[in-house]
């Protein structure tokens, strides 16, 4: 008789032998099992086509193809980001906050609320990309009601001026440059949650970031902007 030792057991742990007409069904049991866990749970963006609001990146940058309007694009949009913030920071704290949640400069009022949905929004998408700008959302309202607390009324002054402006440049990006009006007369909502993250992700790609995914998206940005020429041409020569 063999005698216990945890050696042995961690070398040598037991095993159940089964009959072998017992293994099919198990198999097809364990099968079944690992396709409604797939169904439940679709595989990561690393192994699959993104789906929902990633899969509309590519119809968000046909709009914004031009060199010219892209540099526009990437320069205002933080800005609208910030300056949209600061403003909005401007309104009363919404919510009582407990002190074990309380951070200086971060009352709950539409500012730090906002920049708070956007970042989990963000992260959300894609985790990697949104948790780097998750931090500088947060930090927007941080900083707008730092300017609103020190410098008071005069701060909403030059947020607004800068607001109006970069808007503007916007308009004239697109009507002059990229020849199509801007994402956001065909999708508001759209256009204003996924602009930021859209920035910053062309800024990632820059440095290298996730090569494949911007390989995909590129293709899918060349489809949309062919389909949108086909339609100018088709509407064009219906007149």
């Amino acid at each position: 008789q063999k005698t216990f030792s945890p050696t042995n057991f961690l070398q040598h742990p037991p095993t159940i032998s089964l009959h072998p007409l017992h293994r099919p069904a198990l198999q097809d049991v364990a099968e079944s099992r690992e396709t409604a866990a797939l169904r439940e749970f679709p595989a990561s963006p690393n192994q699959a086509e993104y789906h929902g609001t990633m899969a509309d990146f590519p119809q968000y940058g046909a709009y914004h193809n031009n060199p010219v309007n892209v540099a526009i694009h990437i320069t205002c949009v933080p800005i609208l980001l910030f300056t949209g913030i600061v403003l909005a920071c401007n309104c009363p704290p919404l919510l009582p906050t407990p002190d074990v949640l309380s951070f200086q400069y971060l009352p709950a009022n539409a500012g730090t609320i906002g920049a708070f949905i956007y970042a989990i929004f963000y992260v959300l998408l894609e985790p990697v990309a949104g948790g780097l700008l998750a931090p500088l959302v947060i930090g927007s309202a941080a900083c707008g009601n730092y300017l609103l607390g020190t410098y008071g009324w005069e701060v909403n002054y030059w947020a607004g001026g800068i607001h109006v402006v970069s808007w503007l440049a916007q308009f004239v990006g697109h009507g002059k440059f990229e020849g199509r009006a801007p994402a956001l007369l065909d999708n508001l909502a759209q256009a204003l949650l996924l602009a930021p993250l859209f920035v910053w992700m062309e800024i990632l790609f820059f440095f290298g970031y996730r090569p494949e995914l911007k390989a995909r998206m590129d293709k899918n940005v060349e489809t949309e902007i062919a389909k949108f020429r086909k339609e100018k041409k088709g509407k064009a020569a219906a007149q």
